[in-house]
C-alpha cells in the first residue's frame, strides 16, 4: 500500500510530501476529477523507491484545484500500467 502525508503552505503554493510505498511504482500528482484527470503535473515516487519526499510549487490552475478538492495521487505499476486508485488530496476545512 501507499502512505502519504502532505502539508501546503498557502502563500509560496508549495506542497510539502513525504510517501512510502511497499511496492515498486510510478506515483504522480494530476489534477481533475477522480478517476478522471488531467496530465501529470508532478512525479512524486520513482519506480524503486520506496520512500519520497519533496516539495512542488504549484501554478494557479493546479492551486485552484487544491482548494477545490481537484488534485490527486495515481500509483501506475507494471500489473496497472494507466494507473491504480486515485487518492484526493483535501484541505482541512476552516
Amino acid at each position: 500500500g501507499v502512505a502519504a502525508s502532505f502539508s501546503y503552505d498557502q502563500p509560496t503554493s508549495e506542497l510539502r510530501f513525504d510517501i512510502r510505498s511497499g511496492e515498486a511504482r510510478l506515483i504522480a500528482l494530476h489534477p481533475g476529477k477522480k478517476g478522471g484527470g488531467g496530465p501529470i503535473i508532478a512525479r512524486l515516487m520513482e519506480k524503486g523507491q520506496t520512500r519520497s519526499t519533496g516539495t512542488v510549487t504549484l501554478g494557479h490552475q493546479d492551486r485552484e484545484a487544491l482548494r477545490s478538492g481537484d488534485l490527486f495521487l495515481r500509483g501506475y505499476s507494471p500489473s496497472q500500467p494507466a494507473g491504480g486508485s486515485d487518492i484526493r488530496l483535501l484541505l482541512p476545512k476552516s
